[in-house]
């Protein structure tokens, strides 16, 4: 029985087997993912796997990403590591990276436990905006004003052009304890 060929002798079986085959060969096609369009990368092996704790699209379209202990930019066609270019600020601190982000303005910013940073593209520098350790908890609304969580407290601010910091102090409830 295994043997033996399948003969089909009813043709409108035939027909309709034949449009099957043809349709799922077709789908196949349809569905197959075409991977000579996408260029593979080996992200750099270090000390930072805990984890992706941030990822963000900045205004020129690289990715920024970072782990606890590493920051990374993909510029399209390779992995660089950015750790040194914020060593710079304090150069025997170790940092803690807590997250990266873009704001409202496609500005970056890198959240550490050394405080907020800016990412400077004409200098290719960081700068400290803000000191103290930044919790992960930063959220922009939609008139630009920051909400972050630094040092145990909540606090607002906006972020003007020439980089003057503008606080909104919370006042706490006499109801809350510190």
């Amino acid at each position: 029985m295994l043997g033996r060929n399948i003969i089909i002798k009813n043709p409108l079986m035939r027909k309709c087997y034949f449009v099957a085959c043809i349709l799922l060969l077709s789908f196949c096609e349809i569905w197959a993912i075409d991977i000579s369009r996408y260029r593979f990368h080996t992200i750099p092996a270090t000390h930072y796997y805990h984890g992706i704790m941030g990822i963000t699209k900045d205004s020129i379209g690289r990715i920024w990403y970072n782990g606890r202990d590493a920051l990374f930019m993909y510029d399209g066609n390779s992995f660089n590591q950015m750790d040194r270019y914020v060593a710079r600020l304090f150069p025997r601190t170790p940092w803690t990276y807590k997250t990266v982000f873009t704001d409202k303005d496609k500005r970056l910013f890198v959240v550490t436990d050394q405080g907020l940073l800016l990412f400077n593209y004409s200098t290719s520098q960081f700068s400290q905006i803000i000191d103290g350790d930044v919790n992960n908890s930063v959220a922009q609304e939609a008139d630009g004003l920051l909400w972050m969580l630094r040092n145990g407290r909540i606090e607002s601010f906006f972020i003007q052009k020439k980089l003057k910091l503008r606080f909104i102090h919370i006042k706490q409830r006499k109801d809350c304890p510190d």
